[in-house]
């Protein structure tokens, strides 16, 4: 840890290049340091290399601040512990948890610690389930990018969807991924890159299909064959 006097806020390049000019007079002119003055020297080189580093902190330190300081400018709105509720005509659509929601300038709305939409039927029962580690909805086109992790599942058909980024087109009720997906069913488990699919995953394509397993259902009392 920096040693946080007042000798940090000195002019240590001053004070660094005097201890410098000392011990490189010392051993240009009179050699190696005889043992009663060798401690002197130890102690300027250990305050060349302290002066040296609380340097190195202070501009650590400053770098930190402007970066802190240009992300909270960008900044206008901050909530913690949130949960939204999504409702047309009376009928629940949506619940939306999240530790934490940053409202920006341009009013995007940023998921940083992660998230996770509870979708409801016509009946109000919860029939799937989006989780991401991070997560950005667009103000003009009210999409959602999610990323890190990603996780859809259909309760009701016993199916998930597992990639590292989609895109949720809410009003559409469509979901978008151009990278690696794995869609797994009850009967197969599909490799693939790229996705087009409804957001209950009751219709899915996947644009460049890798590897199809098909999964044997076991039944009580049978053998797999």
């Amino acid at each position: 840890m920096c040693l946080h006097f007042s000798i940090c806020k000195l002019q240590s390049t001053t004070f660094k290049y005097l201890i410098f000019d000392a011990v490189f007079k010392q051993f240009q002119f009179f050699g190696f340091p005889k043992p009663h003055t060798l401690k002197i020297y130890l102690l300027l080189i250990f305050l060349f290399l302290v002066f040296t580093f609380c340097d190195d902190y202070e501009a650590m330190k400053e770098k930190k601040i402007r970066a802190k300081h240009m992300v909270s400018s960008n900044i206008i709105a901050q909530y913690f512990g949130m949960r939204i509720i999504v409702n047309e005509e009376g009928r629940l659509l949506l619940k939306i948890k999240a530790p934490e929601l940053t409202i920006s300038k341009d009013e995007s709305e940023i998921y940083p610690q992660g998230i996770h939409i509870d979708f409801f039927n016509e009946q109000g029962n919860l029939r799937g389930t989006l989780d991401a580690q991070y997560a950005v909805q667009d103000p003009n086109t009210k999409v959602y990018h999610a990323k890190g992790s990603v996780v859809v599942k259909n309760l009701e058909l016993q199916q998930e969807l597992y990639t590292e980024s989609l895109q949720w087109m809410q009003d559409k009720g469509k979901i978008h991924s151009d990278t690696m997906v794995k869609i797994i069913t009850t009967k197969e488990k599909i490799d693939g890159m790229g996705l087009e699919a409804l957001d209950d995953l009751s219709e899915y394509e996947i644009l460049e299909p890798i590897g199809i397993v098909n999964i044997e259902i076991r039944k009580e009392g049978n053998a797999p064959q």
